[in-house]
């Protein structure tokens, strides 16, 4: 019996341990070795900023994967798989990260960003396409003279069992600009069992699902509101994403302009006529309310795809919600989407903190939009 109970407290012992938390310290600097104060670190969970000599320690949330930063504004990082590598994965032990960043060197006050809907690319042949409208878009961007980046606003790949979804994005980022990706529903790993299980294929590809980056005087902010279940989903935002969402925001300034980018929308057709329970579940955003609080005080943009179509609503006087059209038009059977728009992308200009925003079909002037 001793011995039973021996065994017993040390298998106890032996959990307590791999659960024990953690902490991962570093520094942040740029490539001249010049350390940078005040750039945020997080788990996903919770934030810290670097202090006067660059240096940062962070407590390890149990079910964190990554250590990140928030990209300050005048910097750049390197890529991987075609997105901006601000990440470095976990390995559940307390460990040294650093961080080095790269200066642009440029003025970004007034700045490009590119928002490509449902590239949803499901064989190679559709990779050309995708080629066609990152050279569309580096003509334009470098035609424009303006600092640029550019984000697909999930559903890179078609099925994630391609295998083409790193492809797809390393082929996003030709546009010669960082490329920033986030989840959609076809990003998921399908075959899973949990919510956690099926992002784990995006995560190993792209890093965090959550995140956020500073361009100019704007603050950029990458939401997950697709939530996996028993072969479905939802659109649907997490209590750990929300509360890191609020520490990212509280040092902001009121009115100060915050672009969210995420795959499902918040708002409807249906709830603009106020026929609510013609909402679907995986079409909107159930806990929508949770957000729109947490933006209540800035002057906010909300960039989603998902729809396959284009829909802009004005859902308070703070708060705009663009929908935007997708790159594949009809998943790649028409160059077309569902209402009439030429295939294409969303091309917004920050200046200060106001923005201004157009549609351009891939090889069309501006001027072309239906």
């Amino acid at each position: 019996m001793k011995r039973f109970l021996v065994c017993i407290v040390a298998v106890l012992c032996w959990a307590t341990l791999q659960a024990a938390p953690y902490s991962v310290s570093g520094t942040v600097r740029d490539t001249e070795g010049q350390l940078l104060k005040g750039v945020k670190v997080t788990d996903g969970y919770s934030i810290v900023r670097s202090d006067e000599q660059g240096a940062y320690t962070l407590d390890i949330h149990p079910d964190a994967k990554f250590v990140y930063i928030t990209i300050p504004s005048g910097y750049e990082v390197p890529e991987r798989n075609g997105a901006p590598l601000f990440y470095r994965e976990l390995d559940d032990s307390p460990q040294i990260v650093d961080f080095e960043l790269s200066a642009t060197g440029k003025d970004e006050t007034r700045h490009n960003f590119f928002v490509w809907a449902d590239v949803q690319v499901y064989n190679e042949s559709e990779l050309d396409y995708v080629s066609q409208a990152a050279a569309d878009a580096a003509a334009y961007a470098t035609e424009s003279g303006l600092p640029s980046f550019g984000v697909s606003c999930g559903d890179i790949g078609g099925e994630w069992s391609s295998g083409l979804m790193a492809r797809v994005h390393q082929t996003c980022a030709k546009a010669g600009f960082p490329f920033f990706a986030l989840m959609g529903n076809h990003d998921l790993r399908t075959d899973a069992a949990t919510n956690e299980a099926a992002k784990a294929f995006y995560q190993k590809t792209f890093g965090p699902s959550w995140y956020s980056f500073d361009k100019g005087r704007i603050h950029y902010v990458v939401l997950d509101d697709v939530f996996f279940f028993v072969r479905h989903y939802l659109g649907y935002y997490t209590e750990h994403q929300l509360n890191w969402l609020k520490a990212d925001l509280e040092d902001l300034p009121q009115g100060s302009t915050v672009v969210i980018f995420q795959h499902i929308p918040t708002y409807s057709p249906a709830a603009r006529r106020g026929d609510w329970k013609s909402e679907e579940y995986n079409k909107i955003v159930v806990n929508r309310q949770a957000l729109y609080e947490i933006l209540k005080p800035y002057n906010a943009h909300i960039c989603s795809a998902h729809e396959h179509y284009a829909e802009n609503s004005e859902i308070s006087d703070n708060l705009f919600e663009h929908v935007h059209a997708p790159l594949s038009g009809l998943f790649w059977n028409s160059l077309l989407s569902c209402d009439g728009i030429p295939w294409g992308y969303y091309i917004y200009q920050a200046d200060g903190d106001s923005l201004s925003w157009c549609y351009k079909a891939v090889g069309r002037s501006t001027d072309e939009q239906f």
